[in-house]
């Protein structure tokens, strides 16, 4: 099982280059993830308290909001929406223990 200290998945190529930079920079583990089903491929391997950082709009028509409620059903229990959108924009969040912005958590 493989042990990362975050996983982005963010269909965002800068907000993605920005974590790895600062992720490289602290000297922290890093999986991104571009799409849900390039994820969805690595899935199995994944320790789950992993913490795993969900943009709201995850590219074909998938929401992180949606996308959370799968993850928290599989065992997931640090599960985070890393979005521009205010927190109290978003309605009820199950299953996501919080919501930051872009930058990286670390």
């Amino acid at each position: 099982m493989s042990r990362f200290d975050a996983v982005l998945v963010d269909d965002d190529p800068l907000v993605r280059m920005s974590w790895k930079m600062v992720a490289k920079q602290k000297g922290k583990s890093i999986l991104l993830c571009s799409s849900v089903v390039e994820f969805r491929e690595k899935i199995e391997a994944l320790d789950r308290s992993t913490p795993i950082y969900l943009d709201s709009n995850l590219g074909e028509g998938v929401r992180g909001e949606e996308f959370a409620l799968e993850l928290s059903s599989l065992g997931f229990t640090e599960i985070f929406l890393a979005t521009g959108y205010d927190s109290g924009d978003l309605g009820p969040l199950p299953g996501i223990k919080g919501v930051i912005g872009k930058d990286p958590p670390f």
